[in-house]
């Protein structure tokens, strides 16, 4: 998360929109860091999109 929050720092549109692809095999504790590293870089026009259960698809 070190490398992230650095590419995150260099973002100069902060209004830029973020969108996260995440699955069910994705840890909440990592999406919850994730989008502490976005707020601290007031990055907050976010869209979180989840994949369908391997079982729907």
């Amino acid at each position: 998360f070190e490398q992230l929050s650095e590419a995150l720092k260099t973002i100069k549109d902060k209004k830029r929109y973020v969108v996260l692809r995440i699955d069910e095999d994705v840890r909440y504790e990592k999406i919850v860091k994730l989008l502490d590293a976005l707020q601290a870089e007031n990055l907050n026009n976010l869209s979180l999109i989840t994949n369908k259960n391997k079982d729907e698809r």
